[in-house]
């Protein structure tokens, strides 16, 4: 590959590396040529979007920058309102066949279009080389940009995506639709099984009562398949059974484990081989392909078509698979009297939502987790809402939305976290999580939170806490942030002796014995107000916009690192900051866990048992 430097009155060039999954041998090749492009652009930067290149050394004492870091907040939120802007272009370009099979993955569609605006961003000072590390499966997207494309994968991932597609045709042609329901009665209960083998039998009685369906999808934080199971077991309490609907392999071998009938459309289905749908797909292909050609009007959306092509065929799949093994289901086992939607803006709940819609099944979609001012927070497609608290009620209220179609039901999540023994948690941070604590000096731990610049706050807090005497601290990841990163942060801070970095944990236990929590606007507030350990907001850029937990009274904040070292140690005092901010977290939980008495998952089964019994459609 040939790379232009700026000759001839040309602006300076970048760099995109597409890269799919690297052997060793092809990432050590990816490492050299940042440096190479280090050593020949000295005031350009290399910026990667793959965690595992996050501040890698490419010599002169300059390491690849993160996206978030090198994009700063304001530009990160720009693209990120920009984005939903062009999604929504985007599906109003849409008719047919092609809506209804996009329409669920409208969040998937924002986020390419967020990726590709960043990247924009990145490039857009011609006067700054750059070169950017970028996951992806095709080039073609990036055709418009003013960049070098590099392509960088290795022989042995390029076999493994043409035996992938060899497997997808022979499969589609051989293949018949695999069930995947409740496990055979000689399964043993608890086994930790293949799901395959587990859950191949169909029980055909009738069924004296309509099912549930439950459709759930996971990602890193694994977030929301707690509340599948736990509403799924209060279902069966009432007598009333629950089918799951997931794409994830762990949740339906975590379904056969537990006897709960799963249904996973991941498997080739022999109905993509029949006419009608073959007439579906050919229509899609044909209207994205209009979309993406040199003819299309708007070059925004022609880039998002180009990029969705390579995507297209998985979501025909799980979109004919998922209609088929439902209709089977609903056919042939049980009907289904009632759709929950865990979370409403997930594809998998998306699929379901057409489906119940199609056949007049009322629905509702139910949020376990915090939701803020966000553009991606704004999708409510369901038919009604369960929300956590007040704080996500008046959200969706001001959207629009009926007051009767929302419903405060509290949170699975965070009901766990009531009842735990102190003195247990003590033992358990003790033994695995922090054995340097002595369990009785202050404890405090600081969370990260997958946000853009992370250092901007946890520098001086980190700092600050470090010149505290008699301090444990613990810097806590969150499941999306890199480790390697974070180490090389503490390192460069001088702070890897002083500071515990804690990757995955027993969360509920960490805080619990925390004396403190420091963060910007995560889940784990909350998790720690139910504990009684109180957090302190520390936020010097406007990172909390989204959601400001000292405005809705459930924390106090520093919003100056000037301040730190004043209040952190008052927070850490019984005489001082520290009483005030335990006095705000009784009634501060109202907003995001209401009622809170460890009964949101009973709330919800009642109410799907009312909806299965009586159809009461567009009301809970």
């Amino acid at each position: 590959m040939a790379e232009t430097a700026g000759r001839d009155n040309q602006p300076p060039a970048h760099l995109i590396c597409a890269i799919a999954r690297l052997s060793p041998a092809a990432r050590d090749r990816l490492l050299e040529k940042a440096r190479a492009f280090g050593t020949s652009h000295p005031a350009g930067r290399v910026v990667t979007f793959v965690d595992e290149f996050d501040a890698a050394e490419i010599g002169g004492n300059r390491r690849i920058e993160n996206w978030r870091s090198a994009l700063g907040g304001e530009a990160y939120n720009r693209a990120w309102r920009q984005s939903y802007q062009q999604a929504d272009d985007f599906m109003a370009c849409l008719h047919g066949e092609l809506r209804s099979l996009l329409q669920p993955y409208y969040h998937s569609i924002a986020d390419r279009s967020h990726q590709f605006l960043q990247l924009d961003a990145l490039l857009a000072d011609p006067a700054r080389p750059t070169m950017v590390i970028f996951p992806s499966r095709s080039t073609r997207p990036f055709s418009t940009m003013p960049a070098t494309i590099w392509r960088v994968s290795s022989l042995g991932e390029r076999l493994r995506v043409f035996w992938r597609r060899v497997k997808f045709v022979t499969g589609a042609m051989t293949s018949k639709l695999t069930r995947r329901l409740r496990p055979s009665a000689a399964a043993p209960a608890g086994a930790d099984a293949d799901a395959d083998q587990t859950a191949g039998a169909i029980d055909t009685r009738a069924s004296e009562k309509s099912h549930v369906l439950i459709a759930v999808q996971e990602g890193v934080a694994a977030i929301n398949s707690p509340s599948a199971f736990a509403v799924a077991e209060q279902l069966r309490t009432q007598g009333r059974d629950a089918l799951i609907l997931t794409p994830n392999r762990t949740i339906h071998a975590l379904a056969a484990a537990k006897g709960v009938a799963c249904l996973c459309p991941v498997e080739l289905s022999p109905t993509l081989l029949r006419p009608k749908w073959i007439a579906f797909a050919r229509a899609c292909f044909a209207q994205l392909g209009a979309l993406a050609g040199k003819d299309a009007v708007d070059p925004d959306i022609a880039r998002l078509a180009r990029s969705l092509k390579g995507d297209l065929p998985l979501w025909l799949l799980l979109h004919a698979t998922a209609t088929a093994m439902l209709e089977s289901y609903h056919h042939d086992v049980a009907p289904i009297g009632a759709g929950l939607l865990i979370n409403e803006g997930t594809p998998i709940s998306g699929l379901a939502l057409s489906w119940l819609k199609q056949k007049g099944i009322p629905d509702c979609g139910y949020w376990p987790a915090l939701l803020g001012d966000r553009p991606d927070c704004d999708y409510f497609p369901a038919t009604t809402h369960l929300v956590y608290g007040d704080q996500l009620r008046d959200h969706v209220i001001a959207l629009g939305f009926e007051e009767s179609a929302v419903q405060s039901v509290g949170s699975v999540n965070y009901d766990v976290s009531l009842g735990r023994s102190k003195d247990q948690d003590i033992a358990r941070v003790r033994d695995g999580i922090v054995p340097e604590w002595d369990g009785r000096s202050p404890l405090v731990v600081v969370a990260t939170e997958a946000l853009q610049r992370p250092e901007e706050e946890l520098q001086p807090v980190l700092e600050t806490l470090a010149g505290i005497g008699n301090v444990t601290i613990v810097l806590k990841l969150h499941p999306a942030d890199s480790a390697e990163y974070f180490r090389n942060f503490l390192f460069r801070l001088g702070l890897t002796e002083r500071v515990t970095l804690v990757e995955r944990c027993d969360l509920d236990a960490l805080l619990h014995t925390a004396d403190l929590l420091v963060c910007v606007l995560s889940n784990i507030i909350v998790n720690a107000a139910l504990l009684g350990t109180p957090t302190l907001v520390c936020d010097f850029s406007n990172k909390r916009a989204p959601l400001d937990f000292v405005s809705h009274g459930l924390a106090l904040g520093c919003f100056s690192a000037d301040r730190l070292p004043q209040i952190l140690p008052s927070m850490l005092d019984e005489n001082g900051l520290r009483s005030r901010a335990l006095e705000l977290l009784p009634t501060g939980m109202k907003g995001f866990n209401k009622p809170s008495d460890g009964r949101s998952a009973l709330r919800i089964a009642r109410l799907l048992h009312a909806l299965a019994d009586h159809e009461l459609k567009g009301s809970v």
